[in-house]
């Protein structure tokens, strides 16, 4: 588990919230499983925000998901 602190300002009010972050990083064979567990339905899968199909040289794992 990562643990952070994001950190909220403006030019006029600098830190006005303060809120912890935790991330759990996950393999990306997990995510249609923890998605599905989660009562999604997983649509498409993108390794980019352009479209490109998703697979292991892929930076990131965006999923298109509806509800069940």
């Amino acid at each position: 588990m990562t643990h952070g602190t994001w950190h909220f300002s403006t030019a006029i009010e600098p830190n006005f919230v303060n809120a912890p972050l935790m991330l759990r990083s996950i393999f990306p064979q997990e995510l249609p499983l923890l998605l599905s567990l989660g009562g999604l339905r997983l649509l498409e899968r993108f390794g980019d925000w352009s479209g490109r199909p998703f697979n292991g040289d892929a930076a990131i794992q965006l999923c298109v998901c509806e509800s069940e």
